[in-house]
């Protein structure tokens, strides 16, 4: 009796020891499958996690994705012109791959009923991160070290739509585990000081003929939206931008900070959530700084060799990283 109690103890000791390295081999050991197992079935994210009884942040273009062999994925379909979106999302794969943090699930871009997109492992979560506190709880109980290395990937590649909306949260035998998921903003060109909210540029207009590509970005003259109203953002900007982009950003609560800049509008979104979590650690791991030295170009282009020819992978974005 005492030789089966002693064995299960190790047992779990191994399993705590080793549960991050199995979860990664298993991770890299289904990438192959994501790319040419044949799809069972599909249900709409937002009807998945409805009847699962947690909260659904999806639009209906959002997809679970049962492939032959039980292996669940999430297929976000993109339109031609959007395909820097999908490549972004592998991208981020590759750069946490490169790193060793944070987790994010295997991502590949692939075509499914005609429509092409990426696919992304779809990952468990132990506890809906969108229950009211939930996410705030977890933050104080997830290692230091986790969260820093969190914040300064988002913070590095300016992954700017973070929050629990795109975070799994699992809890297994070693910790909490945080799963970074809809990283496609990293493919958005962004200004900001570390330890502020960065200024992201979300529309490009010759209308604008700004005359001031020589200069630094201006902090010092950014203007607030104290209105998000459709009707008073036409008023402000008239026919400069596409009513598309002014009912996105109706969306959005005041107050917001904007910029006009480079012949393009850049918005410092969250400003209006005074618990929002900026991208900003106190914690510098040193193996993480080791690694993040070694990240230079060559590496960088590799990370994003995907998407290699699309608009928003120029000289200036790999210099910005």
């Amino acid at each position: 009796m005492c030789v089966k109690k002693i064995l299960n103890a190790l047992n779990i000791i191994v399993m705590i020891v080793f549960s991050s390295n199995i979860f990664a081999i298993e991770w890299r050991n289904k990438i192959q499958i994501l790319k040419t197992s044949p799809v069972k079935s599909t249900i709409f994210m937002r009807d998945f996690l409805i009847s699962k009884g947690q909260k659904a942040n999806f639009d209906n273009k959002v997809t679970l994705i049962t492939l032959e062999d039980g292996t669940k994925a999430v297929f976000k379909p993109v339109l031609q012109h959007d395909l820097g979106d999908a490549h972004a999302e592998v991208a981020a794969f590759k750069a946490a791959q490169f790193l060793g943090f944070p987790e994010i699930p295997p991502t590949i871009i692939r075509k499914i009923k005609n429509e092409i997109g990426s696919l992304q492992l779809y990952v468990e979560p132990t506890v809906d991160s969108l229950q009211p506190g939930v996410y705030e709880e977890t933050l104080k109980k997830v290692s230091p070290e986790d969260l820093a290395n969190l914040k300064l990937f988002y913070f590095v590649f300016g992954q700017w739509d973070t929050g629990p909306q795109n975070l799994i949260i699992r809890k297994e035998l070693d910790g909490i585990h945080f799963v970074a998921i809809d990283n496609s903003g990293i493919k958005n060109r962004q200004y900001v000081h570390y330890g502020e909210l960065p200024f992201v540029r979300i529309c490009y207009s010759d209308v604008l003929d700004t005359k001031d590509w020589h200069l630094p970005f201006p902090y010092e003259k950014v203007k607030i939206l104290n209105n998000t109203r459709f009707e008073k953002l036409s008023e402000i900007f008239g026919d400069k931008f596409p009513k598309k982009i002014l009912k996105n950003l109706s969306k959005y609560t005041a107050p917001l900070p904007y910029a006009i800049y480079k012949n393009s509008l850049w918005i410092q979104f969250h400003k209006a959530d005074p618990a929002f979590l900026i991208s900003h650690t106190i914690v510098y791991p040193k193996k993480t700084i080791d690694t993040l030295k070694r990240l230079n170009k060559k590496e960088l282009n590799q990370i994003f060799s995907e998407a290699q020819g699309l608009d928003f992978l120029t000289k200036d974005y790999i210099e910005a990283i």
